[in-house]
């Protein structure tokens, strides 16, 4: 067998074996997100509100349970995996355990941070995500129409704006030197009919607030025809010591923006 012959059997042998090669496995998402759950329409007042206590998601391998209630926001827990976010119960079942579904979420390519609102639907939830990439974390904040309705938005002096169902529009509101936060007062109005006549009524009126470096988004929540709500959540979660010393007991020193 000549040098020649020999070399080029090694080269081809070499091209055979990386033409089946086995193909690796792509690296696992990675994104933080919260949660926050939506109390029943019904509950007013000082009425009580539920603690969801047997809810988890999955990082890599890790079972890792929510620390939910009605009406708050979580803190912020970071996720390792495929591209469906699912939320589960884990059940006994012949001895075993299994993961029960509750809801998912598709998380989109460019995803950095993400804000999950659930409401509850039967034994389950249904979910409303937020998504957020790394440019939309370096915007203030975002308000977001989730009524079936568009709402007439003015922030400040501004002109009056129309935000559509289901639409968001960035905020900008003017942070001094001396100040770490920044507010926007905000109107919102809806079309009332009256005497075969459509005029405005004012449904809201509050004050938005930012603190400096932290996204901030704000949900228009309808209560009834002519009630809106808003709900200030932000892309960094809320603290919790207590919740996230259990975190980290689960998951030694995740990273974390």
């Amino acid at each position: 067998m000549t040098s020649k012959f020999l070399h080029a059997l090694l080269i081809a042998t070499s091209v055979l074996l990386a033409g089946h090669a086995p193909a690796q496995e792509e690296p696992a998402l990675r994104i933080d997100f919260s949660v926050h759950v939506l109390p029943p329409q019904q509950a007013t007042g000082n009425a009580e509100l539920g603690v969801i206590d047997d809810v988890h998601y999955a990082y890599g391998d890790i079972e890792v349970p929510l620390h939910l209630k009605e009406g708050r926001q979580s803190i912020l827990y970071p996720y390792a995996g495929p591209p469906r976010l699912a939320l589960f119960r884990v059940v006994k079942q012949d001895g075993k355990s299994i993961r029960q579904p509750v809801c998912y979420a598709d998380i989109p390519s460019g995803t950095a941070a993400a804000v999950l609102v659930l409401q509850r639907s039967g034994e389950n939830y249904r979910v409303k995500p937020f998504w957020f990439s790394k440019a939309d974390l370096k915007e203030p904040g975002f308000l977001v129409n989730i009524s079936q309705i568009p709402i007439g938005i003015q922030l400040a002096k501004n002109k009056q704006v129309l935000l559509p169902p289901g639409n968001r529009m960035a905020l900008h509101p003017e942070f001094s030197r001396e100040e770490n936060h920044a507010y926007l007062f905000l109107e919102a109005f809806v079309s009332e009919q009256r005497d075969d006549t459509a005029r405005l009524r004012k449904v809201l009126e509050c004050n938005l607030f930012f603190p400096k470096g932290d996204t901030q988004l704000n949900l228009l929540i309808p209560r009834s025809r002519l009630q809106i709500s808003c709900v200030n959540l932000s892309t960094r979660g809320i603290p919790n010591r207590n919740a996230r010393n259990e975190l980290e007991r689960l998951i030694p020193a995740p990273k974390m923006r």
